[in-house]
This record gives C-alpha cells, sequence and structure tokens, in this order.
C-alpha cells in the first residue's frame, strides 16, 4: 500500500504527540508516587518525633514531681532520719506521704526508699520492706543518674509497668535511690493515638528483646506476648532509625519508619499500609489514559486537514513536472501562495526558463564537453595508473588499512585487516564496520564522525575493537577524511596498530606504583604514629631542639603520605578500578567544608575568599568523595599559589542548557564550578601539559618547590571518567581560573579516551 505524503503528516503529528503525552503521563505517574511516597515518609518523621517527645515529656514529668517532692524540708527531714535508721515507725508512712503528694498518683502502683546499702527501707507495698535490692539496675544504676527501666509485666498488680529510680541526694552525697512503679497506661494511650495515620497507620513500641510493649491495631491484646523479628525492627534495635517499604508484623506492605528512643530502651515504629498510599494514585491512571486517547483524536483530526493543506498545491505541481519530464516546455507556472510550495513553484519556473536557454546552446556544449571529456579522459588514466600503485601498496601493508563510507558501510579492506581482525574482504566490503567495535564503543562512531566532517583528521585515538574470534584488542586508530572533488567529506580511511604490548607495559608499571605505594603506606603510617609519641613525651621528655627535628621530620613524612595517596588513587583510575559510590548530598555544604580546612592556609596568608553561591542549587547525586577531591586539590592549589594577602574567587553555580560557562556553552542544564586565582599562571607553551601525569610548570616549581603534580591529573580523570568536563584559562603572571562542570543529573560511569 503506497504512504501518501498527507497519511505521513498524520502519522507524524500523531506520533509525535502520543510519545510526548505518553512520556509526560508516565513521568506524571512516576512524580505522584515519588511525591506521595516523601509525603508519608515526612509524615510518619513529625508523628514518631512527637510521640517521642510526649512519652519522653510524660517520663521527665514524673521524675521531675519526685526531685520536687523532695525538696519539701517535712518530707526531706523525714526521709533522712528513715535512712539513717533513726526512724523506726514511719516505714511505711513516708513512701505513702510522697505517693499522696504526687500529681500522678493514680499511675502510681508503688513507691519503695532503698537505703546507700541496697535496702528497701520504706515502701507504699509493705511486702518490699526489708527486701535486698543491690543487684537490681534500677539500684545500682539510679545511684549514678536518673533511669527508666524497659517497660515489663509485673505479676502483683497484673498490670504493663515501669520503673523510674532517682538518686537521694544530701549535702552532695548520694544516700540512697527512690523507686516509682508506674504502669504504663499514659503511654499506651499516645501510642494508641493514630492522628495523622489513616485508616491503617499505627503506632506502636517494641523493647530490646524484641516484645510489643503497647497496642497493636492488627492484633489487640498482643502486648507483651508477641514478638516480632523483622528486619526493619532488628536494625532499629540496633539503635539505628530508618524509613523502609517492607511487609509488616501481619503481612501487609508498609511504608515505615522505625525509631529508636534510648530513654526507654525500645524502638518506636509508624507505619500505614502502602495500599492506603497508592490507591488514589492507580485510580488516577484511567483519567490519564482517557487524555491521552482525546489528544490523539484531536491531533489526527487537525494532522488531516494540515495533510490536505498542503498536498493540494503540490499535486498541481507535479502535474506540471510530469509535463516538462515529457518534454512540453511550454508550460505555464506561477506561484499561488507566499510559503515555501510558492517558494518551490519560483523555483521551478526558473529551472524551467534555464532549461529552454540550455536547449539552445546544446549542440555547442556538447562539442566543448567532448574535447573536454578527452583531455580529462587521458588525465584519469595518467591518475588511474598511479592510484593502482597506490593501491598495491596499500592492499598489501602489514598494517590493518580500511576505508569506510559516513554511515560506516566497508569501502575496502587490505591483507593487514584480513589478519588483525580474521574477516576476509569478500566478509566486510559492503557491510558494516560496527562488527568490530565492542558495544561499549559505540558512541566513538558519532564522535568520530562529527569530529571528521569538520575537515580535522584523528591521530593515534586509542581504543578497543574486536576481532572475529570476540577477541578486544587495544588499539591506535588514525582517522582521515576522503573527499569528493568538490571538497565534501564522503568517507574516512583509517590505519589501525595494535598497542597491546603498550598497554600491558603502561598497566604493569601502574600496578608496580599501586604495590609500591600500599607497602610505603604501612611504615609511614607507624612513623607518624611513633614521632606523635615522642613530640607528646610519650617516651621521655624532648628539648626544644629535638622538637624542632621531630616536627620537620613530621611534616616530611606527611609530605610522603599525601604523595602515596595521591599515587594510589592515580593508580586506581588508571587500572581501571573506578566505581561510583552514588549518594546524594549537599556541595555547598561540601564547599564550605573544604574552606574550612584549609582556613589555617588561608588565616596565615591573609587571603580574601568571594564566593557566588547559587542559593538554589537541587541536592546533587555523585561520588562525594570523589567530588571532594575535585573540590580539595583546586581550592588547594589556589590557595598554594595566590600570594599573601591576594583574593581568590568561587563559584558554584547550576547552568541552564545553550548558556555559557566560562567560554563554553553547556548541551545540557549543567552544575558548573570555577576557581579563580590571581597567582604566578600557567606559561603558555606549557599550557597543553597541564593535565598531564606528574606535571609541574617551570614558574611554579621556582615559587613552590613542593607538590607531586598529580592534583589535576586526578581532577581530570575523575571528571572525564563520570561525564564531567574540566577546563582552564590561565596567564603567566595573571593568574588561572579553572572549570568544572557536571550534568544537572549528576555523575555516571563514561570513558573518553586520550
Amino acid at each position: 500500500m503506497r504512504l501518501t505524503l498527507s497519511r505521513k503528516i498524520i502519522i507524524t503529528i500523531g506520533a509525535g504527540v502520543l510519545v510526548a503525552s505518553v512520556l509526560l503521563s508516565i513521568i506524571t505517574f512516576v512524580f505522584l508516587k515519588q511525591t506521595a511516597k516523601e509525603e508519608v515518609n515526612t509524615r510518619l518523621n513529625s508523628i514518631s518525633y512527637l510521640k517521642e517527645e510526649s512519652i519522653d515529656q510524660y517520663l521527665q514529668m514524673h521524675i521531675l514531681e519526685i526531685e520536687n517532692i523532695l525538696k519539701k524540708n517535712e518530707i526531706k527531714k523525714d526521709l533522712m532520719l528513715l535512712l539513717d535508721g533513726k526512724e523506726e515507725n514511719g516505714n511505711a508512712v513516708v513512701a505513702k506521704t510522697i505517693k499522696e503528694n504526687s500529681i500522678y498518683k493514680d499511675n502510681l502502683l508503688d513507691i519503695s526508699i532503698i537505703n546507700k546499702d541496697g535496702t528497701v527501707v520504706a515502701s507504699t507495698n509493705e511486702v518490699e520492706i526489708g527486701k535486698i535490692k543491690s543487684e537490681e539496675p534500677y539500684f545500682f544504676k539510679a545511684r549514678e543518674n536518673t533511669i527508666v527501666q524497659n517497660f515489663n509485666y509485673d505479676i502483683l498488680t497484673k498490670q504493663i509497668i515501669t520503673i523510674i529510680s532517682t538518686p537521694i541526694i544530701d549535702e552532695g552525697n548520694v544516700v540512697g535511690v527512690i523507686s516509682e512503679k508506674i504502669n504504663t497506661n499514659d503511654i499506651n494511650k499516645i501510642m494508641i493515638n493514630r492522628d495523622g495515620l489513616g485508616k491503617t497507620g499505627e503506632t506502636f513500641l517494641v523493647n530490646s528483646f524484641n516484645f510489643v510493649t503497647t497496642d497493636l491495631l492488627k492484633e489487640p491484646n498482643s502486648v507483651l506476648t508477641r514478638t516480632i523479628y523483622l528486619p526493619q525492627i532488628n536494625d532499629c534495635l540496633k539503635k539505628n532509625s530508618n524509613y523502609y517499604v517492607q511487609n509488616d508484623y501481619h503481612g501487609d506492605r508498609v511504608f515505615g519508619y522505625s525509631r529508636w528512643i534510648p530513654e526507654i530502651d525500645s524502638c518506636l515504629i509508624s507505619k500505614i499500609d502502602k495500599r492506603e498510599i497508592m490507591t488514589p494514585i492507580a485510580q488516577a491512571l484511567p483519567q490519564i489514559i482517557s487524555f491521552l486517547i482525546i489528544i490523539l483524536i484531536i491531533t489526527l483530526v487537525f494532522g488531516h486537514f494540515i495533510g490536505q493543506s498542503i498536498i493540494r498545491p503540490l499535486q498541481k505541481l507535479r502535474n506540471k513536472a510530469i509535463k516538462i519530464k515529457e518534454g512540453d516546455l511550454d508550460v505555464q507556472i506561477e506561484p499561488e501562495s507566499n510559503d515555501e510550495i510558492g517558494d518551490l513553484a519560483t523555483v521551478l519556473k526558473g529551472m524551467l526558463f534555464k532549461l529552454k536557454n540550455v536547449y539552445k546552446g546544446l549542440e555547442d556544449k556538447v562539442k566543448e564537453r567532448t574535447k573536454e571529456l578527452e583531455e580529462s579522459e587521458n588525465k584519469l588514466k595518467e591518475s588511474l595508473s598511479k592510484a593502482e600503485e597506490l593501491s598495491s601498496i596499500v592492499r598489501d601493508a602489514n598494517e590493518p588499512i580500511f576505508s569506510q563510507s559516513l554511515d560506516g558501510v566497508v569501502l575496502s579492506w587490505n591483507s593487514g585487516a584480513e589478519d588483525f581482525f580474521g574477516y576476509t574482504a569478500d566478509e566486510m566490503i559492503g557491510n558494516s564496520i560496527e562488527v568490530t567495535i565492542p558495544e561499549n564503543r559505540y558512541d566513538e562512531i558519532e564522535n568520530i564522525k562529527k569530529i571528521i566532517t569538520s575537515g580535522k583528521k584523528i591521530d593515534h585515538y586509542q581504543t578497543m575493537r574486536k576481532k572475529k574470534d570476540g577477541t578486544l584488542v587495544d588499539v591506535a586508530i588514525s582517522v582521515s577524511p576522503i573527499k569528493d572533488l568538490e571538497g565534501s567529506v564522503t568517507g574516512v580511511s583509517v590505519v589501525l596498530l595494535d598497542i597491546t604490548k603498550e598497554k600491558e607495559v603502561d598497566k604493569a608499571k601502574t600496578e608496580f606504583v599501586s604495590i609500591a605505594s600500599h607497602q610505603f603506606r604501612t611504615p609511614l603510617s607507624s612513623m607518624s604514629w611513633y614521632i606523635e609519641m615522642l613530640l607528646a613525651g610519650d617516651a621521655g621528655k624532648i628539648n626544644e631542639e629535638q622538637k624542632k627535628y621531630l616536627e620537620e621530620i613530621s611534616i616530611g613524612n606527611k609530605r610522603m603520605v599525601n604523595l602515596v595517596d595521591d599515587l594510589l588513587s592515580v593508580s586506581r583510575l588508571d587500572m581501571g578500578e573506578f566505581v561510583l559510590d552514588i549518594s546524594q548530598f549537599n556541595l555547598i555544604n561540601m564547599l564550605e567544608s573544604v574552606l574550612k580546612e584549609l582556613s589555617p592556609q588561608i588565616l596565615r596568608k591573609k587571603l580574601v575568599i568571594e564566593k557566588m553561591c547559587d542559593e538554589n542549587l537541587p541536592q546533587f547525586l555523585a561520588d562525594e568523595k570523589l567530588m571532594r577531591m575535585i573540590f580539595q586539590n583546586l581550592l588547594s592549589n589556589a590557595v598554594k599559589y595566590t600570594p599573601a594577602g591576594g583574593t581568590i574567587k568561587v563559584n558554584l553555580l547550576k547552568v541552564g542548557k545553550g548558556k555559557k560557562f566560562g567560554g563554553k556553552t553547556m548541551e545540557e542544564e549543567s552544575l558548573a564550578f570555577s576557581v579563580s586565582d590571581p597567582g604566578v599562571g600557567i606559561p603558555t607553551y606549557q599550557q597543553g601539559k597541564v593535565f598531564s601525569k606528574l606535571f609541574r610548570a617551570d614558574n611554579i616549581k621556582e615559587s613552590e618547590p613542593e607538590g607531586t603534580g598529580l592534583g589535576l591529573y586526578v581532577v581530570k580523570s575523575v571528571a572525564d571518567q563520570s561525564g564531567g568536563f574540566v577546563w582552564f584559562k590561565s596567564e603567566e603572571n595573571k593568574g588561572s581560573i579553572f572549570y568544572v562542570s557536571f550534568p544537572i543529573t549528576g555523575m555516571k560511569v563514561t570513558r573518553k579516551e586520550n
């Protein structure tokens, strides 16, 4: 079936709108889910915090009340007589008096007074008087500070209780302990209050033995009879607080937040069923689909009318063009509109006029052209002879040499390429070169094409290629453009060199550096430790001259440690041990932290730091350690090479797509960082080596002899392998500006060959 232009227009518009609508719907749906998750996490966090505060306030009121009662003179006097053994008949009376003075007496089950030897000398429960409590945690721990014991089941009262113990202090000395046994009804009420938790939400407490200590919504009457061993609770009992989306004790999928409460040695669990949160979002899906269908129908109707308005005048021009093709040069063509179709009619009219003139002088042109062709034929024969000679040299060369079109179709394939790749010329010519390129290198195709079509060459580009048997080989390729007679690039010629041995040698050097650096690290650390001990006088007192020598040794040792750390970073990058540990963090906070680390040098040199930070920067997704390494290297260099009293300018901004930063146009929305210093600058003749390993400019060596020459190499390597860009501007004796940019979406693992 023939697909007309009108239908193509309708399909194109419809497909574009459909794809855009589907993507928008998916993004909206995902956004709603993420927003709902963040909202419920915030809600659970707030509820957990408020309930923890309520529990803490409730316990603190009990503690404060006991302390205030003990300050009353008449009670304190009787209490001191009792603890000194001078009061014989007031054992129960004193405890009962304290209880009667409590505003929380309805929750008080028992009050006991324990002397400093651990003997109960008074209690509202006369059975307790005379018992020894010296081994009880609520006695011996309370002698140092007020404590709240874990929730337990009290056999006598048949209630869930906790014990609050407070030291009794007289003239600065602990003379006894007062313990208060209270039921946990009020705490249970706090936990079963479900305000803000919807229909399925609840909060409850789990003690350090995994027992539930407050009522459960889905399993009533389970206090201290139900144990829960879920991962989120086990993690919380290790004193961690975390958000989670997992199954709860009843097997339901929930959004939850576990919060460790050290005051009662328990974990507070807040949760809401995931179904309750996500159901409204799922119910919105049919509405989104309906909206999508309506948009598509409207688009198809609209596309039909647009197609017809374009096709009618084109059909007229088509009919007239057919007549011209058949030899009718008297056809009249006049533009009927001022749009592109009218322009096309004008062009056809001009072509028709020129065609008539061509026909008039055709005979003379043919004679003239015949003569030119005879001359060209002679030149062509001569060129073909030379080309055949050159082709023979290329065909028989040992190095792989081949040519291909801009679309990647192989045009020629010499014997060196056959030997290297294992493919014969018959197998490759006319087929795509992609069979020799590893999948993770496909992005090179477009990059090379972009460079070649601009008329430039590529020399010794290091990459990898794949043989017929699947073997991957390190190679260096040189690519040159093939141009037609008009100078347009129509293809490329490729010369390839096997650099496997060179790579192996380089890898061996890198591995040696890594091993040597690791071996140096341990003795250097030991030296640092012993030097610090000597300086601290652990091995005996030292005099000022000895101290001076030890400090010089310490400084030298730290330089060696820094060098070893730099060498280890470089070796990890060179050996391919580059793994991103992605997390989300605030870059402005990181910048402030690095500047704080450098503050001693900044203050010593009286430098001025001018910062310009975009306060609306989003949280950045990246490897925090590697990003900090970039900040540290660039900022420490600026501080090191800026003269005393100088000004360092630091920018941390969000730059939109198409906007310029540091003279470079951003290809996508980016995070951009720059450091400007008025230091010695970099000589023009050495600027091409700035990011090379172990490079230090000649003028820098004179002003700052100390340095490894690895910092900027590490910055460039990290940026290149994580989707970033690094560049700079510098003028000798005036200073330098270094720029770094990353996509606003964060770091990602990439490869950029030298």
